[in-house]
């Protein structure tokens, strides 16, 4: 599953994934380390997929984080 280490240090968080069409297969606010490459329930098929992260902490300009997941069979 994909887990951020240092996410506890900001509450405040949202998180979205898409497919390589841009579909959203995940969004969560926050996002609490709980994502297992599922979606509706079903396991989605191995492939890359790209993640949005915005980080939020009080009185500080939003931090935003992209990058990919790559999910194995």
């Amino acid at each position: 599953f994909w887990y951020i280490r240092w996410l506890y240090q900001f509450p405040d968080n949202s998180v979205s994934i898409v497919n390589r069409w841009g579909d959203v297969v995940y969004n969560a606010a926050p996002y609490n380390n709980d994502w297992r490459g599922t979606w509706k329930g079903q396991q989605l098929p191995a492939g890359t997929y790209y993640y949005v992260l915005n980080l939020n902490q009080s009185g500080q300009t939003q931090q935003t984080y992209t990058g990919h997941i790559t999910l194995v069979e």
